[in-house]
C-alpha cells in the first residue's frame, strides 16, 4: 500500500479530505453495483454503529496529528 507523506499542513489537510470523500461512502453503503455487469461489490468493513463510524474518524485524525507534528518538527 503506498504511504502519502504530505511536505505542508494544507496538504496534509486535503488527503484526509479526499481519503475521506472516496473512503466513507463505501462505509455507510457497503454494496455496490459494478457498472455494465449484473455483480456487486460488498465491502465487510462497514460501519455497522455509531461506535465503529468514532473510531474510524477518531484513528484517522490521530494520523493527521501526527503528520502534522512531523511537518513542524522538520521546519
Amino acid at each position: 500500500m503506498k504511504t502519502s507523506q504530505p511536505k505542508t499542513i494544507q496538504e496534509a489537510i486535503n488527503n484526509i479530505e479526499t481519503f475521506f470523500m472516496v473512503d466513507m461512502w463505501t462505509k455507510f453503503y457497503p454494496i455496490i453495483k459494478i457498472k455494465g455487469t449484473k455483480g456487486k461489490w460488498c465491502r465487510e468493513d462497514y460501519f455497522k454503529s455509531k461506535k465503529d463510524l468514532d473510531n474510524y474518524l477518531r484513528e484517522n485524525f490521530d494520523i493527521l496529528r501526527k503528520e502534522i507534528k512531523r511537518i513542524r518538527r522538520k521546519k
